[in-house]
């Protein structure tokens, strides 16, 4: 096998390798989002809850009409949060996509950029010095 397709192989692994190991931090940097955003998520479903049982105990022995009022406030609340949290969501997952993509457009583009270089530095040299003698 020639020299200049064995510098090519090892460029290539290299090349996989690093992709592979990209590919394993951005999978490990979803799964902490999501462990995040299910913190976030029941947290404030804990904070929701307190909301409620505090209303109920200040309202105690009153007219349950401004309960009522109250209880629709918190569940208007409630569903303004998880649209807003949805289309959140939604926009992380378009900007995690689009990073995954240039960044591996932009590790390609350099390991091909480093296997020319290497191959007109390194590999033509050898091979014009093994075709000579």
């Amino acid at each position: 096998m020639p020299i200049r397709a064995k510098l090519a192989l090892g460029l290539i692994a290299i090349l996989a390798l690093n992709l592979l190991a990209s590919l394993h931090g951005f999978h490990r940097l979803t799964q902490a989002a999501s462990r995040e955003a299910e913190i976030l998520e029941t947290s404030s479903d804990i904070l929701t809850l307190a909301l409620k049982l505090e209303v109920d105990r200040q309202v105690r022995g009153i007219d349950r009409e401004p309960t009522d009022l109250l209880d629709r406030v918190v569940e208007s609340a409630l569903a303004h949060r998880e649209t807003t949290l949805a289309r959140v969501q939604i926009a992380a997952r378009q900007h995690q996509l689009w990073n995954l993509i240039l960044t591996g457009a932009l590790m390609s583009g350099a390991a091909l950029l480093l296997m020319w270089l290497v191959d007109r530095s390194i590999g033509r040299p050898i091979a014009t010095a093994t075709a000579v003698a």
